[in-house]
């Protein structure tokens, strides 16, 4: 299953996408800042 994240509310902003992934989000710029998330691809 892929998920999508965004930056801001509503699905706006800058998108990541994340499928079967573990880890830490700061290493990627995105600790704390990961404001909506959408099922599917970005």
């Amino acid at each position: 299953m892929v998920w999508c994240t965004y930056l801001d509310i509503n699905y706006t902003g800058g998108r990541w996408a994340v499928g079967n992934w573990q880890g830490n989000t700061g290493d990627y710029s995105r600790k704390d800042n990961i404001s909506s998330l959408r099922r599917g691809a970005c």
